[in-house]
């Protein structure tokens, strides 16, 4: 399944990378830890451990950083399967209504 997987997400890939290039640069360069506290919403922060792009020590000191935010690691999972999970979805969902006051 994984090498079929890459050969669909390759295919979806531009014909020219060059924006997707400079923005992969821009968010490498862009750190606003010093700015976490600021963010007062409650904030779900998910990652894979075999994310290639992140790791799992940002994802928790960014969820650390947040005055109310929590960070779920899948095990196993990388950027593509974390992101478009079906668990990850229910999970956020859930976490969002979880602060939402039901009708009286």
């Amino acid at each position: 399944m994984r090498p079929f997987s890459r050969l669909v997400v390759g295919s979806m890939g531009p014909d020219d990378p060059t924006d997707l290039l400079v923005t992969l640069d821009a968010e490498d360069a862009f750190d606003v830890e010093a700015d976490l506290p600021r963010v007062t919403a409650p904030t779900l922060v998910t990652g894979g451990t075999q994310d290639a792009f992140d790791t799992r020590e940002l994802f928790e000191g960014t969820a650390a950083g947040v005055q109310n935010g929590r960070a779920h690691i899948y095990q196993g999972s990388g950027h593509l399967r974390t992101s478009g999970s079906s668990a990850t979805t229910n999970l956020t969902l859930g976490f969002m209504l979880a602060g939402t006051p039901l009708p009286s």
